[in-house]
């Protein structure tokens, strides 16, 4: 995965710790920056995430995606448009 400036490391250990977040946005902080190969020990695998953090291979899968391809913002927030339609009457 790619590197974090300083501002944005800072921005997700404060998203991950403060625990004023949905729970998804919190998690996904967490992915990211334990997924950083640029840490002293290196990335942490998918396997390694999912075990610690109790969340599917296939989540981690995406937010690391979605990271790449869209950048921070959009790999800690669900995308528009998803999710049941409202039935009209």
């Amino acid at each position: 995965m790619s590197r974090f400036s300083f501002g944005e490391r800072q921005s997700l250990e404060k998203l991950a710790t403060t625990g004023k977040h949905a729970a998804y946005k919190i998690n996904h902080a967490r992915i990211l920056l334990k997924a950083d190969i640029n840490q002293s020990d290196g990335g942490w695998s998918d396997e390694a995430l999912a075990s610690a953090l109790d969340i599917s291979t296939s989540t981690i899968e995406r937010v690391r995606q979605r990271f790449v391809e869209e950048g921070i913002d959009a790999s800690l927030n669900h995308r528009q448009g998803r999710g049941r339609k409202q039935r009209r009457a």
